[in-house]
């Protein structure tokens, strides 16, 4: 797997499609080129964990102590929301290495935090964490979408 833009800095030549990306080809930096299509760097890491481990949690005895979801739920997502929320406002520069660890963080909370919810579709801690956490991404993204000529912060 390489990096789009690594390969394609000439903006003449064809894109190959972006069927399993989020992201428009001005964002081709996010995600990785594998057998002729775009995946996105953070969802190729963060789903597979994502759900290992929300089935892990489900049809096994392995888990972490409930006791700690409070706890883990809440603050193993934090980097990640503020990577997204500073990169989204231009006050970082986008950096694939950093997006990559702050997913390994995320993912677990997320897929025992998904777990919750198939047990219990109200559970308060897993819709609290989507609420606070998403809701502070969410925002971050509308915020960039209006003001799309915020200065992009160089890369390294």
């Amino acid at each position: 797997m390489q990096s789009r833009s690594s390969n394609f800095s000439d903006s003449s030549l064809p894109l190959p499609p972006f069927y399993l990306s989020h992201h428009y080809s001005e964002e081709s930096e996010r995600c990785l080129f594998f057998a002729g299509v775009y995946l996105c760097r953070r969802c190729l890491f963060l789903y597979p964990l994502t759900f290992l481990v929300m089935g892990l949690s489900l049809g096994s005895s392995w888990s972490w102590p409930r006791e700690w979801d409070i706890f883990l739920l809440w603050w193993l997502p934090v980097p990640a929301v503020l990577e997204f929320s500073l990169d989204q406002l231009r006050k970082i520069a986008y950096r694939p290495w950093y997006q990559i660890l702050t997913t390994l963080l995320l993912a677990p909370a997320l897929g025992k935090g998904l777990a919750r919810y198939l047990e219990n579709q109200t559970d308060v801690l897993f819709w609290g964490m989507v609420l606070v956490h998403g809701g502070i991404c969410f925002s971050a993204l509308v915020f960039r979408k209006m003001k799309p000529n915020l200065p992009q912060k160089p890369t390294h």
